[in-house]
């Protein structure tokens, strides 16, 4: 598993969330703020020599 830092879209607060490194160079994850609880959809992939994130506003339920 590797560290990938991101910034939630809602609260701009800065986390840490771990990638799981035998589940592809790209992968689509949907993960709740560790700080307002919203959900935010994430895009992180390799770029051969590190992790980068997009991230987006998830639409929740």
């Amino acid at each position: 598993m590797d560290e990938v830092r991101i910034q939630c879209p809602f609260c701009w607060e800065k986390f840490t969330i771990f990638v799981a490194t035998e589940d592809g160079e790209s992968q689509q994850l949907i993960v709740d703020c560790e700080i307002c609880c919203h959900p935010i959809n994430i895009h992180v992939f390799h770029n051969g020599k590190r992790w980068k994130a997009l991230v987006d506003k998830g639409e929740g339920f």
